[in-house]
């Protein structure tokens, strides 16, 4: 099998460009190289190959990179990597002939054919990187390789959680998950998985309303990788709640128009597109975890007892019905001022007729000020 797979990527003098870029891919173990894929695209799994978390994001490849800029981001992860001298620095304006010339001498090859040579080029990459030929019969030790990380981590948050889900690395037999506060690191190991073809790993320690970094480095007998993936990033959110939960509210959203309880709206499939929330006279004191619906733009929770009213995560809020309820003075400022934090140019916000009654103050944070600039932003403003 050995012999077979070094024979498959040997390069030759007769390959043309685009077959000797599929026998790099191979060599380099990039991510599923095909020999139809254009010259461009294997060179984006190239660069992909070689790019880690840890790489300036400049250079990491694009789809719709140019063939020309995908090789400037290599000779720039090689030059960064390998050093070089002045003469080998990449350029942007440098043409994809010369820009070869200077991966072939960061890597250390001695070239004496002239720029506009790009099949020789290639060919002399290829054949500095294509695998060492097995030794011949005799008893030899196996060499240990570390594995390599996989070439992307995908993360994605739900109520208390975050799953991650990521490719085989290659020559990986488990994979450290890696987390941080901070993007960049430092992090620290939250938890080991045994690979699989396609592997994930759920994060039930993240607390909702926090950002969490990961990466995920591959491990084997030999050790751990390299690299770590390139990191994604996800927040935790609550899902809606309010008090009592057996109120009927009624809602709309991409599905339709709907109502029911609070167990019913948090199982709805689209209830993340709601745009328009109606829950009064219910005796509902509280309303928060809207952190979750990034799409509402009306709420009318009238008539209740309500004393708690978190709008702050509601980006899409221009219609907002609060009146009638118990909020005080510092949860109106409050209010106020989560509303044009928001930014939303012109809507109605009306939160009169509070018991006790509750004018805006000057806070901190100061409801007047708040209040005034809503009237600035085209918005029609009701309070006591």
């Amino acid at each position: 099998m050995a012999g077979n797979a070094i024979s498959f990527t040997q390069a030759r003098t007769d390959d043309t460009a685009q077959r000797l870029l599929f026998k790099i891919a191979i060599s380099l173990g990039a991510l599923n190289p095909r020999l139809d894929d254009t010259a461009q695209r294997l060179t984006w799994k190239i660069v992909g190959m070689i790019f880690s978390a840890g790489s300036n994001p400049r250079f990491a490849p694009r789809l719709d990179d140019t063939w020309q800029r995908l090789l400037w981001k290599w000779a720039s992860l090689l030059f960064v990597s390998h050093g070089g001298s002045a003469g080998q620095q990449p350029r942007l304006d440098d043409t994809a002939q010369r820009l070869l010339v200077k991966i072939a001498g960061l890597l250390g090859l001695p070239c004496s054919c002239s720029p506009s040579e790009a099949q020789r080029l290639l060919y002399d990459i290829a054949t500095a990187l294509q695998p060492t030929p097995a030794p011949g019969p005799g008893p030899s030790p196996t060499p240990c390789a570390l594995p390599l990380a996989p070439v992307d981590l995908g993360a994605s948050a739900g109520d208390g959680y975050v799953y991650l889900l990521w490719p085989f690395g290659v020559g990986a037999t488990g994979y450290n998950v890696k987390r941080s506060l901070v993007s960049g690191g430092p992090y620290t190991i939250i938890g080991t998985v045994i690979a699989n073809p396609f592997v994930a790993y759920t994060d039930f320690t993240a607390v909702n309303g926090t950002t969490y970094y990961y990466v995920m480095s591959s491990t084997n007998a030999c050790g751990e990788s390299i690299n770590d993936t390139v990191e994604s990033h996800a927040t935790p959110l609550a899902s809606f709640s309010y008090t009592p939960a057996t109120a009927v509210i009624n809602w709309i959203d991409s599905g339709g128009v709907h109502n029911g309880d609070l167990a019913v709206f948090n199982a709805d499939p689209d209830r993340l597109t709601t745009t328009s929330i109606t829950a009064t006279s219910l005796g509902i004191t509280a309303v928060t975890g809207l952190q979750s619906l990034t799409a509402l733009n009306s709420l009318v929770c009238s008539t209740n007892a309500l004393t708690t009213i978190d709008v702050s995560a509601c980006l899409a809020l221009n219609h907002l019905d609060c009146s009638t309820n118990d909020l005080t003075v510092l949860a109106v400022n409050t209010l106020l001022n989560s509303l044009v934090t928001n930014g939303q140019i012109g809507g109605s916000c009306n939160c009169a007729s509070q018991a006790p009654a509750a004018s805006p103050s000057v806070g901190p944070p100061n409801g007047i000020v708040a209040k005034a600039a809503l009237l600035l932003a085209g918005w029609t403003v009701t309070t006591d």
